[in-house]
């Protein structure tokens, strides 16, 4: 089965974001997405007290909200062990450390490509029942899964899907299996900046548990 991964995204909760410093010369300035780089905004920013946003053409949006700080990459050309989002959210705690930190995220979604998704998931997850009958057929299924790692709690959902792929030389329509999971990770200190740091530096290895999640929930 086909993965083809669509997005990773970094959550950092917190209690008391202030949106109204985020801007692309603040980004810029402070290091945390370097010029260098030389990504371009594709959007006017939105800088206002209660959310702010910059989006650049690599794929990757930056967000503040008064309750969480997010960063979002869209892997038009990579995967997310080679996304820069975890530096950029490094450095952009390091430069507001004393920023009330809760808890970090790791999110990934993926589409594992199967033409048959809804057949796919009922014959796997589901025993036949009233449920899906002749007078009662059920078209789809949709799941989640809870479960508490060693150090982190994880939030998977499956569900039929299906996605317009650019890759060839004309758009075409892809089914599949929309795979999303979240590593949610507490933080108990204050200040947390060195504990959020610490649970950034478990993105790759909630990468590699995703995949293997992944392969053995569908097979």
């Amino acid at each position: 089965m086909e993965i083809r991964p669509l997005e990773f995204a970094i959550v950092v909760v917190a209690s008391d974001c202030n949106p109204t410093i985020l801007n692309k010369d603040f980004l810029k300035y402070q290091n945390i997405v370097p010029e260098e780089w030389g990504w371009k905004v594709t959007s006017p920013e939105i800088t206002t007290p209660p959310f702010a946003s910059v989006s650049y053409d690599s794929g990757i949006t930056v967000t503040v909200e008064p309750n969480k700080f997010q960063v979002v990459d869209h892997l038009s050309d990579h995967t997310p062990d080679a996304s820069k989002i975890p530096e950029i959210a490094r450095k952009y705690i390091e430069v507001l450390p004393h920023v009330r930190y809760t808890a970090v995220g790791h999110n990934f979604k993926a589409m594992f490509v199967q033409s048959d998704a809804e057949i796919f998931l009922k014959d796997r997850f589901l025993k036949t029942g009233p449920w899906d009958s002749e007078d009662l057929p059920l078209q789809s299924v949709g799941l989640k899964f809870a479960y508490l790692l060693e150090d982190s709690r994880l939030n998977v959902s499956l569900d039929a899907a299906s996605m317009i792929d650019q890759s060839g030389h004309e758009p075409k329509e892809i089914s599949g299996i929309l795979f999303h999971a979240n590593y949610h990770r507490d933080c108990q200190d204050y200040p947390s900046f060195e504990q959020v740091i610490d649970h950034l530096k478990d993105s790759e290895s909630d990468w590699r548990n995703f995949q293997s999640i992944a392969s053995r929930t569908l097979g």
